[in-house]
């Protein structure tokens, strides 16, 4: 009877997940919302990497759905795709040549809404260079921030998205909120206003690449201080997300 009761009980946990699966499948329509580098590009370094982002996390995409060809020819570039989150990387085996154009194709299975093409052209340079910061907002030492502010990283080139992770961003307390990256320019929001008056430390990991892999060389940390209220102006709207960065 220990075993009846036992074999009941795991069928009824089967079915009891197989429920909150279908309660919670996500059902909506797969689509391509990025690539990088970007549509239409020129002079992307030889060796970069090429990322292509999806509206939701996607599991099973491979070179017989993704190929990249010269334009010229239609030769095909081989390389390893790899799907992280809401991406799938592709790493060629070896750099693009110079001075030339590549076709992104990408074919409509695996729940893709549509096909998809891009292409993207490149100069003559490799990039080994680690990217560094050129300016944050706010600034290192700066007060008044207002508490509804959005914090922003500004880099000297194109960032690899997925690196930027909760990992590599830290702001004290911890405080939930969405991180997003536009180009050169990491975005925290955060899920509800910052304290107060209150003193901050803000850290950008050295996890942080470039689309060639290159890692930052070191950590990056400063220090500011929220001022008491909330601003309704667009005065630190620097034009890259294409919205205030106070709501």
């Amino acid at each position: 009877s220990c075993t009846l009761w036992k074999d009941e009980n795991d069928r009824d946990k089967t079915f009891l997940l197989k429920m909150i699966s279908l309660l919670f499948r996500d059902e909506s329509i797969l689509e391509v919302t990025s690539v990088v580098p970007k549509n239409q590009s020129t002079k992307n370094f030889r060796n970069t990497n090429v990322f292509i982002g999806f509206n939701k996390n996607v599991y099973s995409f491979s070179k017989e759905q993704i190929k990249i060809t010269s334009f010229s020819n239609q030769e095909l570039i081989e390389g390893v795709f790899i799907n992280n989150g809401k991406y799938v990387v592709f790493t060629p085996n070896t750099n693009f040549l110079a001075n030339t154009t590549y076709l992104i194709s990408i074919l409509a299975e695996n729940g893709l809404n549509k096909a998809y093409e891009f292409q993207f052209s490149t100069g003559s340079e490799i990039d080994n260079v680690p990217p560094t910061i050129l300016s944050t907002s706010p600034e290192s030492g700066e007060i008044n921030f207002p508490i509804n502010a959005n914090i922003v990283v500004n880099f000297n080139e194109v960032i690899d998205p997925t690196s930027i992770t909760g990992n590599n961003f830290a702001l004290q307390g911890n405080p939930p909120g969405s991180l997003s990256i536009q180009n050169q320019s990491l975005s925290f929001k955060p899920a509800s206003n910052l304290i107060a008056s209150n003193a901050y430390i803000a850290i950008v990991r050295n996890g942080i690449k470039d689309l060639a892999g290159n890692q930052m060389s070191n950590n990056y940390s400063w220090v500011f201080s929220t001022s008491e209220f909330a601003s309704s102006t667009c005065t630190y709207d620097i034009g890259i997300f294409g919205l205030c960065l106070f709501e």
